[in-house]
């Protein structure tokens, strides 16, 4: 671009783009503090709804008493603790095994369709 048009055009044109721009500039301008205020606006609110949660969590635990714990049995606390039961599992013999009846095993074939006979 030339500093100085010599053309009364040239020089409407570019008086026209920079009021363009600056109408752009001024909006975008506009924009961004609208949102920006928007943002602070919810901020505060989402602050004010936490701060009144908190106040009211800490009235209702200065009003109820604490809750009674449970007395642990011996099997739960060893089970907690990670310790195995002092009795130990039965362990299925292998005579037990063998007498168990057993389901007849399938295979691939049988859930296929009988075939056609049909001649």
């Amino acid at each position: 671009m030339t500093a100085d048009p010599k053309d009364p055009e040239q020089r409407s044109a570019l008086a026209a783009t920079k009021a363009e721009r600056s109408r752009d500039k001024e909006e975008a301008m506009r924009e961004y503090e609208a949102g920006k205020r928007a943002q602070l606006l919810n901020t505060a609110r989402l602050r004010e709804l936490r701060l009144a949660k908190e106040a009211a969590d800490a009235l209702t635990a200065k009003t109820q008493p604490p809750a009674k714990k449970k007395a642990a049995s011996p099997a739960s606390a060893a089970k907690s603790a990670g310790l195995t039961p002092a009795t130990p599992k039965k362990k299925a013999t292998r005579a037990a095994k063998s007498a168990a009846p057993r389901a007849p095993s399938r295979s691939a074939a049988d859930d296929s369709p009988p075939p056609d006979t049909d001649q």
